[in-house]
């Protein structure tokens, strides 16, 4: 199926729906001949797009768009019709913006829309053919990325590797950015650490949305199956694809030891605070302004090289706030991003 065609079907589902469709929301499939190269089958990119109240009152007007990216487990479509949808229909109509819900996920793998050895070139496959597509679907000027947790990485990640195509990052409490702390363990460390804590005997705890739980908990199931799924999901995007096929393990479940040629890896090609520093004289220039991050305790290192760097980057520490709690701030999530990213957007 053609480019052309989807953009096509996309157009006609926008007219043909359009008076009725209260949500204003539209369903759209982008072929992707980048990953169905890698994948050798037909692959697509898939979204919901939110359309503002005025689109098809003044077709002569552009309007910016906004990228939102959920975080990992959450269904795209679910999520953006649904327990989103209420307040970014509110957020598109009242800031006439066109809001862009991507699918992040390769079955149990949640892309972070990077290119990887293992998932393929998401990252190349986004910017080269979803956006414009995008773009040449619907009326767009100007493209802002925003999003919690995976989704909080995967709009740094874009924003830092793609500087001049995006003109702003909102991220809140973002996956490890900086691997001197991976969620508390240091994968620069020479020689490695262990993954469970500082020596064998202890473990880091992360809290998740019921319970705290020890990274032991987490990487050999105790914690819910979804926990160990988040880390193969990591494995499969950041880590060099084995012998045998499959993503190389960081670390030993078991153990705990930390495989020093994966970490070294990782760091290589996905450590957020260490690849913008490297290229920061190429890239410096299009990004000061455009990093916007709600963090806690574990991002502070990355906001310090962003300081370093002279970034001019906003970083928000919420004392005592975890991962979900985070969403309380400001009063409210919902409060927070019609302040932040809508009331910023120009319109």
């Amino acid at each position: 199926m053609s480019v052309k065609f989807i953009i096509a079907l996309a157009i006609a589902v926008i007219a043909a729906t359009t008076p009725a469709l209260a949500s204003r929301m539209v369903y759209v499939e982008i072929p992707s001949d980048r990953l169905s190269a890698f994948w050798k089958t037909p692959m697509t990119l898939r979204a919901d797009v939110l359309l503002p109240d005025s689109y098809d009152k003044e077709p002569a007007r552009r309007y910016p768009v906004l990228y939102w990216f959920f975080g990992y487990g959450g269904n795209f479509d679910r999520l953006a019709r649904e327990s989103w949808g209420d307040w970014m229909r509110a957020f598109a109509a009242a800031h006439d913006t066109i809001v862009v819900f991507p699918d992040p996920m390769l079955q149990y793998v949640y892309t972070e829309f990077a290119d990887s050895a293992n998932s393929g070139p998401w990252g190349a496959a986004f910017t080269t053919e979803f956006v414009p597509s995008i773009d040449k679907t619907f009326r767009t000027n100007g493209r802002y990325l925003g999003g919690h947790s995976s989704g909080g990485w995967a709009a740094l990640w874009l924003q830092t590797t793609y500087p001049g195509l995006f003109a702003g990052a909102w991220s809140y409490a973002p996956d490890p950015v900086d691997f001197h702390d991976f969620t508390g363990p240091d994968l620069t460390a020479t020689p490695p650490g262990n993954f469970y804590g500082p020596n064998s005997s202890e473990s880091y705890v992360m809290h998740l949305p019921r319970r705290a739980v020890t990274l032991r908990e987490m990487a050999q199931g105790d914690g819910g199956s979804i926990w160990v799924a988040q880390f193969m999901s990591f494995e499969a995007v950041f880590s060099p694809k084995g012998s045998d096929g499959y993503p190389e393990q960081l670390f030993d479940r078991k153990t705990g030891a930390i495989d020093s040629a994966v970490a070294t890896y990782w760091e290589a090609h996905y450590d957020i605070a260490a690849l913008m520093k490297a290229r920061w004289a190429q890239i410096g220039p299009s990004l000061r302004g455009k990093i916007h991050m709600i963090v806690d305790g574990a991002v502070r290192l990355f906001c310090k090289e962003l300081d370093t760097l002279q970034a001019d980057a906003e970083c928000t520490f919420l004392g005592g706030a975890d991962h979900w709690t985070i969403l309380d701030h400001d009063g409210g999530y919902e409060h927070h991003v019609i302040d932040e990213i809508f009331l910023t957007i120009p319109g």
